[in-house]
């Protein structure tokens, strides 16, 4: 299920004041469905959400786009087929200390791998910056393609998730990057899997 949004001058109280064309999907996921919104430089927005909800912040639809691509490879990750995002972000919305500690988990922390929050925050240049980190997790606009389901808190417990912490290890248990901390639970039939190695 797809379309294209189209951002309008004046509208949105000014965080699309220029026209910018968007393109959303949907795919559905082991949480439920996913909604994609892309631009032309990349995915801007992944949401745990169907489109009514997932785009209501954006003004109008039309055909086609560059999420079509992205709900593809989504729709692959889920059924085990992929184990790498081949997709650009759209970074427009985020700078600073968010964009750095976004990218710095995306580009550092390999596939079935996990992270703590302090970790993160060293491996960012950031050692005190625990905190923030989380924070910065919880405001992930692009959440699955920048994997913050799969940083945890320090002492191995799962830490927050927007979605909910039975989501998180859904997908955590997806990628078989549940550490032998969990792996003793089960979540509605999902078999527990002791993880891959976890970055200390």
């Amino acid at each position: 299920m797809s379309g294209s949004l189209r951002a309008r001058p004046g509208v949105g109280g000014g965080r699309y004041a220029e026209t910018v064309e968007l393109t959303w999907s949907t795919v559905a996921g082991p949480v439920g469905d996913i909604t994609v919104v892309a631009s032309g430089t990349g995915v801007r927005r992944v949401a745990f959400a169907g489109p009514d909800l997932a785009l209501a912040e954006f003004p109008s639809a039309e055909p086609g786009g560059l999420a079509d691509e992205a709900t593809g490879q989504l729709g692959e990750y889920f059924s085990g087929e992929r184990r790498e995002f081949r997709l650009a972000i759209d970074w427009t919305e985020l700078d600073g200390l968010r964009a750095h500690v976004l990218r710095t988990l995306q580009e550092l922390v390999p596939f079935g791998e996990t992270v703590s929050y302090k970790r993160l925050a060293e491996l960012s240049g950031r050692p005190a910056a625990s905190r923030a980190v989380g924070s910065i997790m919880g405001s992930n606009p692009v959440p699955l393609i920048v994997p913050c389901h799969r940083v945890l808190a320090s002492g191995g417990g799962l830490g927050g998730f927007g979605p909910g912490l039975e989501a998180k290890r859904k997908l955590l248990v997806l990628v078989s990057c549940v550490g032998s901390w969990f792996c003793n639970c089960r979540v509605r039939g999902w078999a527990s899997l002791v993880g891959r190695r976890r970055l200390s």
